[in-house]
């Protein structure tokens, strides 16, 4: 490095250094004057009690756990925000200016002139055993900001603050009140009841619910399943009611607001039988689209929204289930039925595999069964038709046109369900379960999608046969046989065409594939020339220890895949275009001469 460069480097070091210095400097002189500004070293959250005075009203709050109660002069639950609202504004509060009390004149007048002698708001913070206090006086005439002090004492200096706090320190007792109409953990609730009545004694609608065992149920006006998600809904809804005004704190007098015989009335039950019951009485003198409200155990009356209360109302017939069948898992099912008029289909799940009843070694697509099973999970009616079962010819239901039994394991209680179908009518059908007296309507198409064939229902895995059980192949196609194979004494497959070598390369993942060969999807049941199967492109007959089977490869389809069969009897089904040339390929080729053999068609070529 020469002098110059050394020269430059040492430079930019020196400068970088002096800017690093003076912008530290600046950072902390602007830290130090914002710390000066601030009327009071405090941090809001460590405060726990507050009260504000004036002239008309002290208020007294106190922080219990993590929320805030107002003692006077009522008792009732404060607005969170709000009163952190005032703690924030008095940690941060700054002075725009301080004036001494030795440079002000005429001091007794002065500060009664300023409003600080008897001051319109005082507010006294205590936490963290510190005590801090703010006197607030009249707004300047000239300016946009108030007289302040930090205490009572007639020596202490003037502050000047912004409008801005002060206005956020104005809170009146309305403003400090918890607007939450409703308090409690939704996780604690064991009952709801809904009245109304005619604003006099007869009760012209009437709900009820309770939980027990994880599950919500209609007590009234029937016994029935509740729709847990959409109670749950409700609840949280009901948790959102806010109070839009508060009226009085009189209940001496509730005949005014329509509350001595309540319209509406909202009831939630608790563990140890305690309750919060939620009064609606008529619309509000001056704002029709208030109404008069009161909590059963507070003298409080105040108006809440109409639109609020309407919706809540309209949302109660959703308390019922309407699903089909009370909930249940897919893998508690270890049986289905479905019987028509004209045939009865049953399946069994064994071993986690489901099967045509009677005949393991019919394996059904698992994701039809999943399918069925789903869309009876699903079914919801579309009407409640009858809560009593009644006249069932009405409805078809005696001599029903379809039923589905169901085979139900839960831990160790097995239980057999029955929805029986009957009549038509309209875009519906009429429905009713083993479990319960009430009769549905459901949507007439719940089935569309259902499989109606039997070979619909069959597994797609055509062929699952280890292929340690084959012992014989043999491969045709339209000119012959191509290939036969054997297994011999040492468990190796050989050709039995003996100028044949086998490919063993090739022979490992045609024998994968012919173990576990899986279909696309089904074709169909009945033959069609277009198959090209009654002379295949290709033909695989298996022998296995426990019998024989025969896979047939036809047309190609527009998909590139090609159409299959096992057996003659079958259904028709459809290979992925790989899987066909796997099984495909030519597996031997002929053997080359042996030396001999080439020696002696040598010797007796005729010269050239």
């Amino acid at each position: 490095m020469n002098r110059s460069s050394a020269f430059f480097i040492l430079i930019a070091a020196s400068l970088f250094a002096y800017i690093y210095l003076v912008e530290s400097k600046e950072k902390g002189t602007k830290e130090k004057e914002a710390s000066e500004k601030k009327l009071f070293e405090l941090t809001a959250s460590k405060i726990d009690r507050l009260t504000i005075t004036r002239e008309e009203i002290t208020i007294e709050l106190v922080k219990k756990g993590s929320e805030w109660k107002i003692l006077k002069p009522i008792a009732t639950n404060a607005d969170l925000s709000a009163v952190e609202q005032i703690l924030s504004e008095l940690e941060f509060v700054e002075t725009r200016r301080t004036i001494p009390s030795n440079e002000i004149e005429d001091l007794d007048s002065t500060l009664k002139q300023w409003g600080l002698s008897t001051p319109a708001t005082k507010i006294t913070a205590q936490g963290d055993k510190k005590t801090y206090e703010l006197i607030v006086g009249r707004k300047i005439a000239v300016s946009d900001l108030y007289y302040a002090k930090k205490s009572m004492d007639r020596l202490a200096s003037v502050e000047l603050i912004s409008s801005f706090s002060r206005n956020n320190f104005e809170k009146k007792l309305n403003d400090l009140r918890s607007k939450e109409i409703l308090k409690f953990n939704s996780s604690d609730l064991r009952k709801i009841s809904l009245k109304q009545s005619n604003g006099e004694s007869a009760i012209i609608d009437e709900k009820e619910l309770l939980f027990d065992k994880e599950l919500w149920t209609l007590q009234k006006p029937i016994k029935a399943r509740g729709d847990r998600e959409k109670i749950n809904s409700w609840i949280s809804n009901a948790l959102g009611l806010k109070v839009t005004r508060f009226i009085s704190d009189d209940s001496s007098n509730l005949n005014v607001y329509g509350l001595s015989s309540p319209k509406t009335q909202l009831s939630f039950g608790f563990d140890q039988h305690s309750t919060q019951t939620l009064l609606l009485g008529r619309t509000t003198t001056d704002q029709p689209t208030e109404i008069y409200a009161k909590l059963l155990e507070s003298n409080t009356v105040f108006s809440v929204k109409i639109e609020a209360i309407e919706k809540l109302l309209l949302e109660t017939p959703g308390w019922r289930d309407k699903h089909l069948l009370p909930s249940f898992l897919q893998t508690e099912i270890e049986g289905l039925k479905i019987i028509s008029k004209n045939k009865t289909v049953g399946f069994q799940n064994e071993n986690k595999k489901w099967t045509l009843t009677g005949q393991s070694d019919f394996l059904i697509e698992e994701n039809k069964i999943d399918q069925v099973l789903k869309s009876i999970q699903e079914l919801k009616s579309t009407q409640f038709v009858k809560d009593t079962l009644g006249d069932l010819k009405t409805y078809g239901l005696d001599k029903p046109s379809l039923v589905i039994a169901l085979d139900r394991k839960k831990g160790e209680e097995r239980s057999k369900i029955e929805i029986r179908f009957g009549k038509t009518d309209k875009n519906n059908i009429f429905v009713m379960n083993s479990l319960e007296p009430f009769i549905y309507a459901i949507p007439s198409t719940f089935n569309a999608e259902w499989p109606t064939e039997l070979w619909q229902w069959r597994s797609l895995h055509v062929l699952s046969d280890p292929a340690t059980q084959f012992n014989k192949i043999q491969i045709s196609d339209r000119k012959g046989i191509r290939s036969l194979l054997t297994l011999d004494e040492k468990g190796n497959w050989i050709s039995e065409n003996p100028s044949q070598s086998l490919n063993s390369k090739l022979l490992e993942p045609f024998l994968a594939k012919l173990s576990n060969l899986q279909g696309v999807r089904w074709v169909g049941n009945s033959p069609s020339p277009s198959y090209e199967l009654t002379q295949p492109h290709l033909k695989i007959e298996i022998q296995t220890s426990t019998g024989s089977k025969t896979l047939k490869l036809g047309a190609l389809l527009p998909t590139g895949g090609r159409v299959a069969q096992i057996g003659n009897s079958d259904p028709y089904f459809e290979i992925t275009r790989p899987d066909f040339q796997t099984l495909n390929e030519d597996l031997t080729a002929p053997l080359p001469p042996s030396p001999e053999v080439k020696s002696e068609t040598h010797s007796q070529k005729s010269p050239e």
